[in-house]
């Protein structure tokens, strides 16, 4: 599975909603970075007077430790992460989640070029190799944190997908009455598609019987280590830097807009008190899972005083007027002329919100 699978050029009507999904990406990507090389930023920055915040989303920060084992797709590399981050230091104003959500609070708007920097998940490489960078550069961040993953050390079920197929000894899987020869890469890329999306919005015994069974049939010849942080890695990372925020991220990661609203309520609030009762201060903050939207449309959300919630990739500035609980995100990329168009503008051909160059 070696390579970004959203550069490959796949018939995606044949893969699935998360191919399709992944497809779009690609080509609103390209549509910033030429917007952004076209100029189209500078004409913004003379339309859009009142400033703006982009948040920026991301999950791993891979070092040669971490990437045979981590999914590449929603990562970064540890060399292009500390490029991010000292374009960001120099040219943009990083702020915290607490202090975005206490300008939208007050009717006001960011200054200009501000950011905010975001983890989701609490993967161990966020100690271990983002957080010495983020440190050494001043910045704040906010982690947030799916607390069952980390009281059991337990991995990402995308990143078990990737191992298990990257290291498999066998090249056939069965699954949802098809059977795919991994020999053939259309065919890979199709089962793929296939176990992501049933695996998204599975409940937590589902998706342990569908990962026990992929290795089972695939065989892979090893496996990952501990590839989430524990407690004490959490204890350690806030210790990093008084300028790091922890917030809530469900106990399960799972997709809350396919639970109905009292086990919503139950994945928030036992997230919540986790990361209260480990790190002995208040929570505020809350990441939706896969970006979506809980099923009681964010009343949950507020009635148990959370201050903010953040989704993942709808586009718009952030400021004045701006929905605290359903705050857009912008997704970092590695290449260092995308992330400056993301850290600077939100997709801009297709979104009237601009944020200041």
């Amino acid at each position: 599975m070696g390579g970004s699978k959203t550069e490959r050029t796949v018939e995606v009507s044949a893969l699935g909603p998360l191919v399709a999904g992944r497809a779009k990406q690609t080509i609103k990507r390209s549509i910033d970075t030429v917007s952004y090389l076209g100029g189209l930023t500078g004409v913004r920055r003379h339309r859009a007077t009142h400033g703006g915040a982009v948040i920026l989303t991301y999950h791993s920060v891979l070092d040669e430790r971490w990437r045979p084992w981590i999914d590449p797709t929603y990562g970064v590399t540890a060399r292009q992460f500390e490029r991010h981050v000292a374009f960001l230091a120099k040219h943009r104003n990083v702020i915290s989640m607490s202090e975005l959500e206490a300008y939208v609070a007050d009717g006001r708007t960011p200054p200009k070029g501000s950011v905010v920097i975001t983890f989701d998940d609490g993967y161990l490489n966020n100690l271990t190799t983002a957080a010495p960078i983020l440190a050494r550069a001043g910045l704040p961040a906010t982690f947030y944190l799916a607390t069952g993953y980390v009281s059991e050390r337990r991995n990402q079920w995308i990143d078990t997908v990737f191992v298990a197929f990257r290291r498999r000894r066998l090249h056939h899987l069965e699954f949802g009455g098809h059977r795919y020869d991994l020999g053939a890469w259309s065919d890979e890329q199709r089962a793929h598609a296939a176990l992501c999306n049933t695996l998204l919005p599975a409940s937590l015994p589902e998706r342990r019987e569908i990962l026990d069974d992929v290795r089972r049939q695939l065989k892979p010849d090893a496996r990952p280590p501990a590839l989430t942080m524990g407690w004490r890695d959490v204890q350690a990372l806030k210790a990093f830097s008084a300028d790091f925020e922890f917030g809530a991220h469900t106990r399960h990661h799972l997709d809350l807009s396919a639970l109905p609203r009292d086990e919503v309520k139950v994945e928030v609030a036992d997230s919540v008190a986790d990361v209260e009762d480990e790190l002995d201060q208040e929570v505020r903050h809350f990441s939706y899972p896969f970006g979506r939207l809980d099923s009681s449309g964010g009343e949950v959300i507020r009635e148990l005083g959370l201050s903010s919630a953040v989704l993942t990739e709808p586009a718009g500035a952030i400021g004045a007027g701006s929905n605290l609980h359903a705050l857009p995100r912008q997704t970092a990329r590695g290449r260092q002329l995308l992330f400056r168009s993301r850290a600077t503008i939100h997709a801009p051909l297709m979104d009237r919100s601009a944020v200041n160059n």
